[in-house]
């Protein structure tokens, strides 16, 4: 009710109230120490259980929730969700994490850290640690996760918030010409990296010069023999740096300051696959400034203490002789398994044993890839094994993820997925009914997929890389039982032979390109043209950029930079 009755708050009132009608149940009138021991550990569990739906259902809905002067500016909710993916981080990586992993905070001032190594390993944790520990010392701490929100999808909306906040912090107040910051990933949206990047630089500066404005008010107070407050840093920390598409022109990072300011720190992660990863390009923009930290393997011991922490946080617990077999497991697993990300799938399948069957009995994965397999071999049984097949198929061919909309309307443009959910009753609307995908999103859980900020749209695609490796290997062969001679009668989108993904790519680019003439949104020109040259349609790629309708793509400054340097 918000407030007090009486002198009591809500809870204590609460707490009363169950204790009289407890006492009025047995009759005696007594109130033992255990049973108000109890309700108090009740009431304390359910208001924090409560306040994280709460929290979490708000962030969640934040995704879908248009900006206006009646709720928060654009860049106050990227800095929540962000912060909120900090809070939940580093938590458990201070608690259960390598000791020797959260290097020592004067190690890296005035340096550029890159945290690096393979997927899962704990780069996200780490540099959360290292945000939560630098706010807690008093400095200024800036935290970006590249695709984990609205506005953190492409280097140019990341750039855009970040202004929007140093901005606010320099002047308290955002600039106007952000005020869509919604949709910054837009092409010919008016924001330009080179200007942005400019801006940063200046913000920067700006900071800085203020910094050195209290340094001289902290040195006269010292000579005045006053209190010193301890001095205060600005810490910029991006995750995931190799998240960032392969043709975003701000994956190079020329956009961050080679040589940080005296009272600057930058961290930075990125896989340390050449391949994927942006690690040499870092090496060569930062020379002898950077200090990279390598990921290793954890420890049997880290990893149980941590899915022990992860049990917990599902209100799970296991008896001590599965909680042997565990350890057992555990101990045997190759270091190049032991990680994070194989400690969080773990979890989900302990959580799932009874307490009645002994821990043999029990078939615990041992590594990504079998957590992965298993999992997903659990939604095709409770989903059916076309529908999720081909549903994993459209993910994984979708360049930025796909919504929950996008994906219900091509998936009933399937006619082998319609015909298996159609095969008892064939309703008038021959479309898929949205609680399949929904279920499926379900089934698979935040541990697998994860929705993300695409130009506009809340597009879900795999939490990570190597969760998107084992799909892509599950599903990169054609369903078995269907020849060549039923996908040429029933036009799938199922490749003919093994990794061969052209149809699927044709579908895509069929559905985010539509025959009229109008123009196209950026949701659709990010997706589309992608797929006309993934599916080798280079004629109608062609046709489409020297149509109207590719002159948003002309005229922006990256593809035009690219055309003239003989990029494909």
């Amino acid at each position: 009710k918000g407030g007090d009755e009486g002198g009591q708050s809500w809870e204590e009132s609460n707490k009363i109230g169950a204790l009289d009608l407890v006492s009025a149940c047995e009759g005696d009138g007594t109130h033992t120490a255990a049973l108000e021991a109890y309700l108090d550990r009740f009431c304390h569990a359910f208001e924090s259980r409560l306040k994280t739906q709460i929290t979490s259902d708000m962030l969640r809905s934040c995704h879908h929730l248009p900006a206006n002067p009646n709720r928060l500016h654009p860049c106050e909710l990227e800095v929540l969700l962000q912060l909120r993916m900090v809070a939940l981080k580093s938590e458990s990586f201070l608690e259960a994490g390598p000791s020797s992993a959260l290097p020592p905070a004067a190690e890296h001032e005035g340096k550029v850290v890159v945290v690096h190594g393979p997927p899962g390993s704990g780069k996200t944790a780490l540099l959360s640690a290292m945000a939560a520990r630098a706010s807690h010392n008093g400095h200024l701490v800036i935290f970006r996760s590249v695709g984990s929100t609205p506005f953190s999808g492409t280097a140019l909306s990341l750039l855009a918030s970040l202004v929007a906040q140093l901005s606010h912090i320099v002047f308290g107040s955002y600039p106007s010409s952000l005020g869509a910051l919604g949709t910054p990933g837009a092409l010919g949206g008016g924001l330009d990296m080179d200007l942005l990047a400019s801006q940063f630089a200046l913000l920067l500066a700006a900071l800085e010069a203020r910094f050195a404005m209290e340094q001289a008010q902290r040195l006269a107070a010292m000579a005045a023999g006053g209190s010193v407050p301890t001095p205060s840093r600005t810490v910029i920390i991006i995750d995931g740096l190799d998240r960032l598409d392969t043709d975003d022109p701000g994956r190079r990072c020329a956009w961050l300051p080679s040589q940080p300011p005296p009272h600057f720190d930058l961290a930075l992660s990125t896989l340390d696959d050449a391949r994927r990863g942006v690690l040499p390009l870092l090496q060569e923009r930062f020379g002898p400034t950077l200090v990279e930290r390598v990921m290793g393997a954890w420890q049997p011991e880290e990893m149980s203490k941590l899915l022990d922490q992860l049990l917990a946080a599902r209100a799970r617990s296991v008896t001590p002789s599965q909680h042997a077999s565990i350890a057992a497991s555990l101990t045997s697993l190759p270091p190049g398994e032991r990680s994070p990300l194989l400690c969080n799938l773990l979890a989900r399948r302990v959580a799932q044993w009874p307490s009645s069957l002994a821990a043999p009995d029990h078939r615990l994965p041992l590594s990504v890839a079998d957590a992965g397999n298993m999992f997903l071999q659990e939604v095709e049984e409770r989903n059916g094994r076309v529908l999720v097949h081909h549903a994993m198929l459209v993910l994984l061919c979708a360049r930025f993820g796909l919504s929950d909309a996008e994906m219900e309307k091509l998936l009933s443009a399937i006619p082998a997925v319609m015909e298996d959910v159609c095969q008892y009753h064939q309703p008038p609307d021959r479309k898929l009914p949205p609680l399949l995908w929904v279920r499926i999103v379900h089934d698979l859980g935040a541990d697998l997929l994860v929705y993300r900020g695409v130009d506009g749209c809340n597009a879900a695609t795999f939490l990570h890389r190597s969760l998107r490796d084992v799909a892509a290997a599950r599903y990169s062969t054609p369903l078995p039982g269907r020849t060549p001679a039923d996908r040429k009668a029933v036009p799938a989108v199922e490749g003919g032979q093994k990794g061969d993904w052209a149809p699927m790519h044709h579908h895509l680019a069929t559905y985010f390109l539509p025959a009229n003439d109008g123009d196209l949104s950026a949701r659709q020109l990010g997706e589309g043209p992608w797929h006309l040259w993934k599916a080798g349609e280079h004629g109608a790629l062609k046709t489409l950029l020297l149509s109207s309708r590719g002159g948003p793509i002309r005229r922006d400054a990256h593809f035009s930079s690219d055309v003239k340097s003989g990029d494909r």
